[in-house]
């Protein structure tokens, strides 16, 4: 279906005289090749042959470090296979989108020439700000004059050493009803010292309850902590306000996130908790509660604060928590959920290649009738024995035929 638009397009513009180009170009359909000249038959094969990104890219890492890549686009896709090149290659560098689908365009823009100003790329500030203006300096900070140095106490001095010898820290996890239900111990006592025993729970007790603790005393990551975590990066994925619950138990896609969304949740969560997370992480842990246990498994013991300075279990939490009655976390039926955040889907067009369908309507009547298309690589367009990897060695790779 695609083909023949790049005979069209290769006949509309065979008059088409390329200039020479000012900034080296490393293309997709001939990555082995020189810069290539655009000609009217680039431009063809462009549209008829397939899209050689990974072959690409890792010519380009191969041969340089530190690349800055910038995507254009009106939304990131190309993150995630992009870092997955740079670990391939052993490579430092950064993917910055120059847009973001439903934020401000100008907001965007600025956020990305900071990423790019901070990693040592060169910006032409005249090209940003408009000519004609001037600098102003800030006004100063007024401060009451109010003094909280410790009386006594020389500057520089910070009362002596202290020794740590006999310092313990002990942290105790009690329920609602007082029962104390966990202990944790920074450190054994010394030896010959009797272990001081847990105080039994109020109304004569025992001591510890055998019941499962929501701390992982492996990593020192709380699953719940963890949870609450990932519920409010994936709402902030999906552009709800701040404080919004999201549904622990229900499936991603039924909450909303699409691919596009997932794939910056997931950029999202291994920034937070400091963790590697292939592409595929939401889908092979579809719900928060089943992604919190993975991240929990692998998660630092040591975790970023939030932006306000505040600290749950060591994990970044929300500054406000939306009320439980506004917003129900479950489905109260079995039919279709209704509301101002359902909208509805209309699909107004497509241009792509579809299996075993010669068109749109034939594909629908695949999909509908539940009919298995999966066929053989086709041999006109890919090597399949040149793509055949070892699972998750490579981008650019696949594991079956």
């Amino acid at each position: 279906m695609v083909g023949s638009h790049g005979d069209r397009l290769e006949k509309a513009v065979a008059g088409l005289v390329p200039a020479p180009g000012a900034i080296p170009m490393l293309s997709t359909v001939d990555p082995s090749g020189d810069a290539p000249r655009t000609d009217a038959r680039y431009w063809g094969r462009n549209i008829r042959e397939p899209v050689r990104f990974w072959p690409a890219v890792d010519r380009l890492l191969a041969e340089q470090d530190g690349v800055l890549f910038v995507e254009i686009g009106p939304h990131p896709v190309l993150a995630r296979p992009l870092g997955a090149a740079l670990a391939r290659r052993g490579r430092t560098g950064r993917v910055v989108a120059s847009l973001r689908r439903g934020e401000v365009p100008a907001a965007t823009l600025a956020g990305s020439l900071a990423e790019l100003y901070v990693s040592a790329a060169p910006v032409r500030w005249s090209a940003v700000h408009r000519p004609g203006g001037y600098q102003v300096e800030l006004p100063p900070l007024p401060l009451d004059g109010e003094r909280y140095w410790l009386p006594g106490v020389a500057r520089g001095e910070q009362g002596g050493p202290r020794g740590t010898d006999g310092l313990r820290a002990e942290v105790r996890l009690v329920d609602g009803t007082g029962r104390v239900v966990a202990q944790f111990t920074s450190g054994a006592p010394d030896a010959g010292e009797p272990a001081e025993p847990v105080p039994p729970a109020p109304g004569g007790g025992p001591g510890p309850a055998q019941q499962p603790s929501t701390v992982d005393s492996a990593s020192g990551v709380g699953t719940e902590q963890v949870a609450a975590a990932v519920g409010r990066l994936a709402a902030e994925a999906l552009g709800r306000p701040a404080g919004t619950r999201l549904s622990r138990v229900r499936g991603f896609y039924e909450l909303g996130l699409d691919s596009f969304s997932m794939v910056r949740l997931v950029n999202r969560l291994e920034e937070t908790f400091g963790v590697e997370l292939p592409a595929s992480t939401a889908i092979e842990y579809p719900t928060i509660n089943q992604l919190a246990e993975h991240i929990a498994a692998l998660a630092p013991t040591t975790l970023t604060p939030s932006d306000d300075g505040r600290t749950e279990g060591g994990l970044a939490v929300p500054a406000a928590r939306a009320n439980p009655s506004t917003r129900p976390d479950a489905p109260t039926g079995g039919g279709a959920r209704t509301g101002p955040d359902v909208e509805p889907v209309a699909i107004v067009g497509m241009a792509c290649r579809l299996p075993s369908a010669d068109g749109t309507e034939a594909y629908w009547r695949l999909l509908t009738d539940g009919v298995d298309a999966v066929g053989p690589v086709p041999a006109d367009r890919w090597d399949a024995q040149a793509l055949l990897g070892v699972a998750g060695s490579a981008p650019g790779t696949g594991s079956r035929r």
